[in-house]
């Protein structure tokens, strides 16, 4: 998935590049938005590892 691909149509595809960067910090309603376009959890997202 690329960059434009995983931020339109609510974000910019910069914005989620400065993210993937570490240039600028996501606020927590869009790391939950990013973790459902990524089906993926919200931990899983933030700390790399599932719940189990």
């Amino acid at each position: 998935m690329s960059q434009a691909q995983l931020a339109h149509p609510e974000l910019s595809d910069s914005y989620v590049s400065l993210i993937e960067s570490g240039k600028r910090t996501p606020t927590p309603a869009v790391l939950e938005l990013l973790a459902g376009k990524l089906d993926c959890s919200l931990s899983y997202l933030v700390n790399g590892v599932t719940a189990e």
